[in-house]
């Protein structure tokens, strides 16, 4: 990296790595950066985002600063990190597009160019999952939604979307008409004239996740579920699914379900 005497002081920004699970929280989008970003990824902390670069390699590299803004190419927040390639951004607004930029400075005070911009937003489910993993003790890998940190074949994600217990094992399935925690509940009723495949399962009142309930005759490929849903509020924060298919078992002598949870 060149360092001249302009008002920029940073090394280049390249890859930005999207941090999400079944697909991961930070919805970014990278411009094609000057120089390899190291990473950017969400933090495992409240409205925060960590930014990452590749250390300069002029040996008299004095230190690093950050810009970041919501409007592109404009800074109000200029932040001197000091000789280090990373830095946490805290007090970021879910759904609002940030731009951020870095700059190198040496010991003699010259700076690099403005590096190419980045861009990231905070998405809501992610500030509510890293609310969640952090309450219940998760750090690090332990706390990424695909994470399955006391090896119970329960990922953080579905733990998170079903109210599920993100401090130990847990695996237990829901109670049908009572629970208020656990994963789906699949059964077949033949109550009645016809036989209804039916899934039951919790769903997390405004944390932007998407669940999606599918069936299969195989068990390896899956389709959405038809059929009718009936939704009940259990409290502020629960609701209570149910989804019924018709199915006939002479034509369909077995089903498979799952319920499909992602984060946008």
């Amino acid at each position: 990296m060149q360092l001249s005497n302009s008002s920029n002081p940073f090394p280049l920004l390249t890859s930005l790595t999207q941090y999400r699970s079944l697909r991961q929280f930070c919805r970014s989008v990278a411009s094609a950066l000057a120089l390899p970003f190291a990473l950017v990824t969400c933090a495992a902390a409240q409205n925060s985002v960590t930014v990452a670069w590749n250390a300069n390699t002029e040996p008299d590299i004095a230190g690093y600063v950050v810009y970041l803004g919501t409007t592109s190419s404009v800074y109000p927040t200029i932040l001197d990190v000091g000789k280090v390639t990373s830095r946490i951004l805290p007090g970021l607004s879910p759904g609002t597009v940030y731009f951020c930029a870095v700059q190198a400075y040496n010991s003699s005070g010259l700076v690099s160019a403005l590096s190419n911009e980045i861009s990231f937003t905070l998405l809501a489910s992610t500030v509510a999952f890293n609310s969640w993993a952090s309450a219940g003790g998760l750090a690090g890998g332990d706390a990424a939604p695909s994470a399955t940190p006391f090896h119970d074949g329960v990922q953080n994600l579905l733990k998170f979307a079903f109210n599920m217990n993100p401090a130990g094992p847990d695996a237990r399935t829901l109670v049908k008409g009572t629970g208020a925690a656990g994963l789906p509940a699949f059964t077949l009723d033949q109550s009645g004239p016809q036989p209804l495949f039916t899934v039951e399962f919790l769903r997390r009142i405004g944390s932007g996740l998407v669940y999606t309930p599918k069936n299969s005759t195989n068990f390896s490929t899956y389709e959405t579920m038809s059929g009718t849903t009936n939704v009940t509020n259990i409290n502020a924060n629960w609701e209570r699914v149910i989804v019924k298919k018709t199915v006939s078992t002479s034509t369909t002598p077995r089903l498979f379900g799952r319920v499909e949870v992602t984060m946008p």
